[in-house]
């Protein structure tokens, strides 16, 4: 299962070193940034195309018996704004990861459930979940 590991990271490695394109397509009115590739290694003469990929979404957050004072520090703050209405606030840490094609589904989900556990979160005061996306 470890060898599965780079995939997922180069994956991600490849996000990074590549261009970037918007989806305006005028029925969704989407926002939405999709990497791209250049047919011809890095030549940006050549014609792009876009690589889409599964995505996984990972939520951290600590567990609810342990104080959360970053939390009680933006309740205060709210609370001071006027935002009396407001009586809690947890704190917590969102990952957006992209999923290498061919990847198979019930797979990522046990890596990414691994990462998330071993990499992400604390396990002793955090809980986590992860959703996978197609």
């Amino acid at each position: 299962m470890k060898a599965e590991f780079p995939a997922l990271l180069l994956a991600s490695m490849q996000i990074l070193t590549m261009g970037y394109s918007r989806s305006l397509h005028p029925r969704t009115a989407s926002n939405r940034v999709y990497p791209i590739c250049f047919e011809n290694g890095s030549n940006p003469a050549a014609r792009p195309t876009i690589v889409r990929f599964m995505k996984a979404r990972v939520y951290v957050s600590m567990k609810p018996t342990v104080l959360d004072p970053q939390g009680q520090t933006i309740r205060g703050a709210l609370n001071s704004m006027g935002h009396k209405e407001i009586a809690s606030v947890r704190q917590g840490k969102y990952f957006e990861i992209g999923i290498a094609d061919g990847t198979p589904r019930d797979s990522a989900a046990t890596i990414l459930d691994e990462i998330a556990r071993d990499v992400l979160a604390n396990p002793v005061i955090e809980e986590y979940r992860v959703e996978i996306l197609d």
